[in-house]
């Protein structure tokens, strides 16, 4: 395929499908044309040698393509360095008139002059490798997330740009810290190193400047001597006058050669780590400026762990920050006023200014000049933060972003910065403290913020003797709190500050949703009750993807607006799900069936509501409604007055636990279903225990439940003789006249179906770990043991004795094939249909085995052609019955096309009789082409930055096309059965 780089460029982009794409974003005169892709790639589009085109999936880049007529190893070292300083595109692809290579742009620059180490794929540009191209390279594999199922392990976040600059800059204040530097001295030194990098790299900081200040032309020679460092900090401090890191004059005076030159090492490239040189790969004109903001995680976590941690310091990455603002600013104009009252390191303000910033070009038309952005900074843009250093931090932020945005040449006299600290971004602080300063500055004495929005600490204050302000202000409010979380009381005092019409949007813990005790009811029903939510974006799911900096604690970002909800009032749930590329890149699309509508009533009522829609659908809501009506554990324990607690605890303060020792002792590894082998448990061997326990609960038979989830279900046993047991396990005493409800309750809880329940509303399970609260086992309904006929009974107690056996004699086998029997009288005392016994089936498949295996899960591998039958199937014997009554019935065609990323169903309507409802399997020519066609209609922004993959119905001359993403989950008969539903339920409401 002789030709052009560009020209070859053009074909291989139609050759993968990207050239029909409106994803596919040409980066040449963006500007003019979409703020938020504008602001995306600002720093980008003005370097030489930039890519031309990316390919966005959900708003973010995947790949960028680059023509190189001349592909020297220069060349394509020096790009691969260009895009690894954005952080944000994990591809490139670059093509020359003879190849196209592959780029991992997470690896690290090694060698200026060097591109193999980063070298994914090479492909010549012949017929039969573009056939490898097309093979290995289509559009939908990363529409779908498919491609990151085999992608190459070196492809992870660990050498992305965020986490390398992280790194280097510990290193550097730690070895300085060793050199006998305060915490303060080295950051503010490390601070103003890379600020001053930032200038040079953007060339607002002439040579001509460096040798006024200090007589020298390179910044790496000025820090080989203390001398010139502080005559360049000097003229810093003269030319800017902002709140920069301050160094006072004694620890500067105290600064010696041996600092400087560490400093001076580490903007050579030096490895702080590894003690050895090597390439300096940053490039402050690309790198984002609100990735500098993160150094103050890294720096917090250095000065004091515990104290970072006991403060829930945790910063906001710009991805994420990004989708949380846009979402939260759709509607506002240029003029907004923005507050973040627990400001951190301003991640939010930085990218609040930089969106405000080309909102203004965009209303007026031109570029807003230097004094117009430096009074949007500091009339609009607004923080409060309780840490000197991280309000410093937000200040240096936004100056970068001011000069950023500014682009008017090189720094001089003329060049002052704006003051920031306790101007316009207030510390130290407590956002509780009305007394302070910052409450009489307009914008918060009149309430005229058009936005707050934040990321507040998400541990609890400390064990103090007075309560802290922020809990002083709820209590005087009687405004609920949980757990002494901050976080909480940030919710309510940010009402104080928000215009009537404003929207508050704030990051904080998923426990917000799902905790079960009274305090945190009352915080999550007066939020629904008192106040408009209008979104929730739930990342439980995606803690330990890379979204945050060492923080794996489950988050929720809530927008809401001060006003009471109307009676009708519903909210948007937002529900993104674990997967390859997640786990990859920390990026993330949504799937259509993740996102929900959901009644606010509803969820005041229901507290399960919310777990139930993140994993479930409406259908599982229903079948929950109706299980529910059943009494719950609790109740039957309290009613037959059996003893019932947790085990004992080896911590704490000791109690005695004589009279036990010598007795089997349980712990998790003999744990098993259905039945213990008591002879072969440990004997008990201590005389003290630090839990308080009654002896009775080890006294008589015991239904045993661990309190952790065992490959995706409860773990219960029943036992005539009793044992003693820890606290990781529940029990309950049966009297000796209801053994046989006991061994009901045993093979109840070890049923499939009530795994499902359970995870379905768990506080804990399926949020952030597989362990089971008391609460989840007390509330699981059961059926009463008299309501069952005879022969249900009968059934029951024959069975649960076979798989009790088994399991005491370690028959594995035995013992499953003894649970599959059992599984079908439960399903029946429940009264369940067949339709709600595959609606657990497919919804253990679609949840439950897909939170406990992830890649292996079932839910995600590619559906075959028996699945398609089913689901066709499944979907006619909803849609026929009502047909039937008008002499009609549907037929359906299956085009299955193996390997192909999306998956159609063809259904067409005929007369009764002339189609017989057959399911036929059909080779379709030209399949694959129209489903690469189609897949362009896949996504629908949801917010920016934010996108879901969507799945279609596509109507044509009386015929009905269904087309999906081939992972097995969209394809269950379960899905069928829904899908039927909601086409009929559309054509009943068309009905004139």
């Amino acid at each position: 395929m002789p030709g052009s780089a560009q020209t070859n460029c053009r074909r291989v982009l139609e050759e993968t499908g990207f050239a029909s794409s409106p994803n596919l974003v040409q980066l040449a005169g963006l500007r003019g044309q979409s703020i938020d892709r504008a602001v995306r790639y600002a720093s980008l589009i003005a370097q030489e040698g930039a890519p031309e085109s990316v390919y966005e999936v959900g708003g973010m880049p995947v790949i960028y393509f680059k023509s190189l007529e001349a592909a020297s190893p220069e060349a394509l070292a020096k790009l691969h360095k260009l895009i690894w300083n954005r952080g944000d595109a994990p591809l490139a692809m670059v093509v020359t008139p003879t190849q196209v290579r592959l780029y991992n742009c997470y690896s690290r620059p090694v060698d200026d002059a060097d591109d193999t180490p980063h070298l994914l794929d090479e492909l010549r540009l012949t017929e039969g490798e573009l056939r490898k191209l097309r093979r290995r390279y289509q559009r939908e594999a990363f529409d779908t997330g498919s491609f990151w199922r085999t992608a190459d392990p070196s492809i992870n976040a660990a050498q992305r740009v965020d986490r390398q600059l992280l790194g280097d800059i510990g290193a550097t204040a730690e070895a300085l810290r060793g050199e006998g530097l305060s915490s303060d001295t080295a950051h503010a030194l490390v601070g103003r190193a890379i600020f001053l990098a930032y200038l040079r790299d953007r060339q607002m900081l002439a040579v001509s400047c460096l040798q006024r200040a200090c007589g020298a032309s390179e910044l790496e020679a000025v820090f080989s001597s203390a001398r010139a460092t502080r005559r360049l900090f000097r003229w810093m401090d003269r030319t800017f006058k902002a709140d920069l890191f301050p160094l006072p004059r004694p620890a500067a005076q105290a600064l010696q050669d041996r600092h400087t030159r560490l400093v001076g090492l580490f903007l050579q490239g030096f490895d702080m780590r590894a003690g050895q040189g090597r390439l300096w790969p940053y490039d402050f004109r690309t790198i984002p400026t609100a990735l500098v903001s993160n150094i103050y995680e890294m720096f917090a976590q250095e000065a004091d762990e515990k104290a970072a941690h006991a403060k829930g310091i945790h910063c906001t990455p710009p991805f994420l920050a990004n989708i949380v603002l846009s979402r939260a600013m759709e509607g506002v104009n240029s003029r907004a006023r923005v507050l973040d009252p627990a400001c951190g390191s301003g991640v939010f303000l930085v990218e609040a200014f930089r969106h405000l910033a080309h909102l203004r070009a965009s209303e007026t038309g031109r570029w807003p000049s230097r004094r117009e952005l430096s009074k949007m900074l500091t009339s609009q843009i607004y923080g409060l933060e309780i840490s000197q250093e991280a309000a410093r931090i937000t200040a240096f932020s936004l100056y970068l972003a001011l000069l950023e945005l500014a682009e008017d040449g090189p720094v001089g006299r003329d060049r002052q910065l704006p003051r920031l600290l306790n101007r316009s971004v207030f510390s130290p602080v407590d956002a509780f403290d009305q007394e302070a300063p910052f409450n009489k500055a307009a914008p918060f004495a009149r309430r005229q913020f058009d936005l707050i929005i934040s990321n507040p600490p998400w541990t609890s204050w400390s064990e103090a003797k007075q309560p802290e302000l922020g809990e002083r202000y709820c209590q005087e409010r009687d405004l609920p709190i949980a757990d002494r979380q901050p976080y909480q009381a940030f919710l309510w005092r940010a009402e104080d500050f928000v215009r009537e019409g404003g929207r508050i949007a704030m990051l904080v813990k998923a426990g917000l949703l799902f905790q079960r005790r009274r305090d945190a009811v009352r915080v999550r029903r007066r939020l629904l009750k008192d106040l408009t939510v209008e979104t929730v974006l739930n990342l439980m799911d995606l803690r330990h993807a890379p979204l945050f900096h060492a923080v794996t604690a489950p988050a929720v970002a809530v927008f809401w607006r001060p006003k009471a909800p109307d009676d009708e009032a519903t909210l948007t749930y937002v529900c993104p799900k674990w997967s390859h590329a997640a786990r990859r890149t920390g990026r993330f699309v949504v799937d259509a069936q993740d996102v929900a509508s959901l009644r606010t009533s509803d969820l005041v009522e229901n507290e399960w509501l919310w777990k139930t829609a993140f994993w479930g659908t409406p259908a599982d809501k229903a079948l929950m409604d109706k299980v529910r009506g059943y009494p719950p554990l609790g109740d039957l324990v309290a009613s037959r007055r059996w003893v019932s607690g947790i085990g004992f605890q080896q911590r704490g303060e000791a109690r005695p636990g004589r009279g036990l020792v010598g007795c089997p002792c349980l712990d998790t590894k003999h744990a098993t279903r259905y039945g213990l082998r008591v002879e072969g448990l440990p004997p008990v061997t201590r005389q003290a225990w630090h839990r308080k326990i009654s002896r009775q609960l080890f006294a008589g038979a015991q239904i045993i439940v661990r309190r952790a989830a065992v490959a995706g279900r409860l773990c219960a046993a029943f036992t005539r003789k009793p044992v003693v047991f820890n606290k990781q396990f529940w029990g309950a005493v049966v009297s000796p006249a209801d053994c046989d409800v006991g061994r009901y309750i045993s093979a109840v809880l070890n049923s499939d179906l009530v795994a499902y329940l359970v995870f379905m509303s768990a506080a804990s399970w399926g949020v952030e770990r597989s362990e089971l609260i008391v609460d989840d086992i007390l509330s699981v309904p059961i059926p009463r043991w008299e309501s069952l006929t005879e022969g249900c009974r009968r059934r029951v107690l024959d069975l649960e004795r076979e798989a009790r056996r088994a399991a005491e004699n370690s028959h594995e086998r035995c013992v499953h094939d003894a649970h599959r029997r059992l599984e079908r009288v439960i399903f029946a005392a429940y009264g369940l249909t067949a339709e709600e016994r595959q609606l657990v089936s497919d919804g253990l498949m679609a949840s439950v085995d897909f939170f406990e295996r992830r890649q292996g899960a079932e839910a995600l591998k590619p559906v075959n052609e028996a699945w398609l039958v089913a689901y066709a199937e499944a979907l006619l014997s909803v849609m026929n019955p009502y047909l039937q009554a008008i002499g009609a019935e549907v037929r359906a065609v299956i085009h299955y096309v193996p390997s192909a990323p999306l998956q159609v169903v063809q259904f067409t309507q005929a007369r009764l009789g002339t189609s017989g409802s057959v399911v036929v399997v059909e080779e379709a020519p030209g399949i694959r082409d129209a489903l690469q066609a189609l897949s362009d209609e896949l996504q629908t922004q949801v917010a920016k930055h934010l996108a879901t993959r969507r799945n279609l119905r596509v109507y044509e001359n009386g015929t009905l096309y269904v087309i999906k993403h081939a992972e097995r989950r969209n394809w269950t008969r379960s899905a069928g059965r829904m899908d039927g539903d909601d086409i009929v339920r559309e054509h009943l409401e068309a009905l004139p």
